[in-house]
C-alpha cells in the first residue's frame, strides 16, 4: 500500500551508504577547488575593504620610524631655542643701543645744522653786494 500512495521509505543500510557517498563527494569538490586555485594564483584582495590590522606593512618600519622622527623633533626642538636665545639677545642689545642711537643721531645732527649755517654765512660773504659809496 505504501509503495503506490507515498514516499518510498529507504532502509537503514541504503540509508547509511547515501550519507557514506557525500563526504566523498565534499572531499572531490574540495580537491578540486584547490588544483583550481592553484593554477589561478591567489586571489586577489582589494586592501581599502580590509582594516588596517590586515594591510600588508613592516613592523621593523613602524618601530624605526617613531625614533627618526624623535631625533628630528630634538633637532627642531633645539633650534627653536637657539633662534629664541638669538631674539632674545637681538633685543636687549637694541635695546642697549637705543638710547647710543639717539645720541649718534642728535649729534649727526647738530654738526649737519652747524655746517649747514656756516655754509649759508659762507655763502652770504661771498655774494654779498659791495655797497656803492653814494
Amino acid at each position: 500500500m505504501n509503495d503506490s500512495k507515498g514516499p518510498k521509505i529507504m532502509s537503514s543500510h541504503s540509508f547509511n551508504s547515501i550519507k557514506n557517498e557525500e563526504p566523498k563527494k565534499a572531499e572531490v569538490i574540495d580537491e578540486q577547488s584547490l588544483q583550481t586555485t592553484q593554477k589561478r594564483g591567489q586571489p586577489k584582495i582589494n586592501i581599502s575593504r580590509l582594516p588596517p590590522a590586515f594591510a600588508n606593512k613592516k613592523p621593523q618600519k613602524k618601530q624605526i620610524e617613531p625614533l627618526a622622527q624623535k631625533k628630528e623633533q630634538k633637532q627642531q626642538v633645539q633650534q627653536n631655542l637657539q633662534n629664541i636665545e638669538a631674539i632674545q639677545e637681538y633685543k636687549q642689545v637694541s635695546q642697549m643701543l637705543s638710547p647710543l642711537k639717539a645720541q649718534i643721531i642728535n649729534q649727526t645732527l647738530a654738526r649737519t645744522q652747524l655746517a649747514i649755517q656756516e655754509s649759508i654765512s659762507t655763502f652770504s660773504l661771498v655774494h654779498e653786494r659791495p655797497k656803492e659809496n653814494s
